[in-house]
């Protein structure tokens, strides 16, 4: 019976020892990746590798673009403090980046955001505060969420609607200026 027109025959021996012999020895075999050479056969390849994965390959922007964007965002919405913490931020890097470059400078980090802290009439607690801002805009290309009003979020009884029906109810047949005991 032979084989369906459609259906890949298999390699015979003789062209499985043929193709053997073309293949380099490990010894011949280029060491650096520059050295490799490039034809069709290496890009059909290429889907077997698991180090190269492109769809999960985010675009590169560095952390000073994204600081520039997130400015302008937030001058749209007239946000001050936002603004405070990316000006902050913004002259860190510039100034962090002067500092590596000075060899006499033992630890720019530290030192640009002290600086930009104090240039602001800020103390060690915002020059903290910038540091993390940095490491958090370099990870998530955005400003952290803040927690402002989070605190009014308590859950109450009064949130379950059969008891605050009953507390009004309670309250209505009360008659003005009287008050009970409920024990």
């Amino acid at each position: 019976m032979s084989p369906p027109p459609n259906a890949e025959a298999e390699p015979s021996a003789t062209q499985v020892a043929t193709q053997a012999q073309e293949m380099p020895h490990a010894s011949e075999m280029p060491h650096n990746a520059s050295e490799m050479p490039h034809n069709a056969s290496e890009e059909s390849l290429s889907h077997w590798d698991p180090t190269v994965d492109d769809e999960d390959m985010l675009e590169s922007v560095s952390t000073f673009d994204t600081v520039k964007k997130l400015i302008i965002e937030a001058k749209k919405f007239k946000s001050f403090t936002s603004l405070v913490h990316l000006y902050a931020v913004k002259s860190f890097m510039e100034l962090r980046a002067k500092y590596v470059d000075s060899p006499r400078i033992k630890n720019p980090i530290m030192r640009a955001s002290r600086t930009v802290a104090a240039s602001i009439g800020k103390g060690p607690y915002f020059a903290r505060k910038i540091r993390g801002l940095h490491k958090y805009i370099e990870r998530f290309h955005t400003l952290p969420p803040t927690n402002a009003g989070r605190h009014h979020a308590h859950p109450s009884l009064l949130n379950n609607e059969g008891i605050a029906q009953a507390v009004r109810r309670y309250l209505t047949v009360l008659a003005n200026g009287e008050v009970r005991k409920l024990c």
